[in-house]
């Protein structure tokens, strides 16, 4: 027998949530029994340092376990630099709030081939993320 609990909830805030917001989400899940929610940072990590704890606390006190999903806009193998330094930016600022929010993972899209062959990718990736994990310490 396998002994897993199984974790289900809206992508984003909950669509038929009276408030639209986080918080007002989380209200929404709760009423229909789920116990998760991706918190999804589409554009830009619209949780702050000062709103963190207010989200984390509430969906604790709600049962919700927290998942978050990096901005779409992110590739870490762009020809042009700017963008890879915001990406970059982007993974960082999701996985600091998301800490503080006791997220459960984070998931991102971290890059396209932009032109490079697989074997390119593969070593542009590295070394980028390299700089990450080494930002992360």
């Amino acid at each position: 027998m396998i002994d897993m609990k199984i974790f289900l909830g809206p992508a984003g805030n909950c669509a038929t949530a009276e408030d639209r917001t986080t918080l007002g989400s989380f209200k929404r899940v709760n009423e229909l029994g789920l116990n998760c929610q991706e918190i999804e940072f589409v554009r830009k990590v619209y949780i702050t340092e000062k709103t963190a704890p207010e989200i984390r606390d509430r969906a604790r006190e709600l049962g919700i376990n927290l998942t978050t999903h990096a901005p779409y806009a992110i590739n870490l193998c762009s020809n042009a630099k700017s963008i890879v330094e915001n990406s970059k930016r982007m993974i960082l600022e999701t996985l600091k709030i998301s800490e503080m929010i006791k997220s459960e993972c984070v998931a991102t899209h971290i890059a396209y081939y932009s032109g490079l062959t697989p074997e390119q990718t593969i070593e542009k990736l590295k070394s980028n993320l390299k700089d990450i994990f080494d930002k992360m310490k």
